[in-house]
């Protein structure tokens, strides 16, 4: 059963994993402390936490391509000595939890827009619409060459 329940986790994963995730830049890590529940809890007494009782955790602020600044209290699948501000990070679109770090050449818009081979075809080959390809030309081609 256990064993299952992994392979299962670990497929959800790799499914939320993949493409398409949002590129997104880290803002600021911030320094959070979380009180860690001892004793007490639930008892209505308030109870003042020494210096052993806190711990300090990474959040992290982010903004993503889509032009959003998000709090991430979580940082998500990396560790957060792994980031600092400024770099290029992979995120999920909904909950925008980290996926991984990105090489600081990457930007989804320009991989998106990368020729891998020549194309073939000619202004020729296309038909009907001189106007066109001479606009196309004048617009684009000429203030290139």
């Amino acid at each position: 059963m256990y064993d299952a329940r992994v392979q299962e986790n670990q497929a959800k994963l790799k499914m939320s994993t993949q493409l398409p995730h949002l590129v997104a830049n880290v803002g600021e890590i911030l320094d959070i402390e979380e009180e860690l529940e001892e004793g007490m809890e639930g008892s209505g007494f308030a109870i003042e936490k020494t210096e052993t009782q806190k711990k300090t955790k990474k959040a992290c602020i982010v903004k993503t391509t889509k032009r959003d600044t998000v709090y991430l209290p979580v940082l998500g699948m990396i560790e957060p000595e792994d980031v600092k501000p400024g770099d290029l990070i992979a995120v999920n679109k909904e909950s925008y939890i980290i996926y991984e770090k990105l090489p600081a050449d990457y930007d989804s818009r320009v991989k998106g827009m990368e020729v891998d081979e020549r194309p073939t075809e000619q202004y020729s080959d296309i038909g009907g619409l001189d106007k066109q390809i001479e606009e196309l030309v004048e617009a684009i081609v000429l203030p290139m060459t």
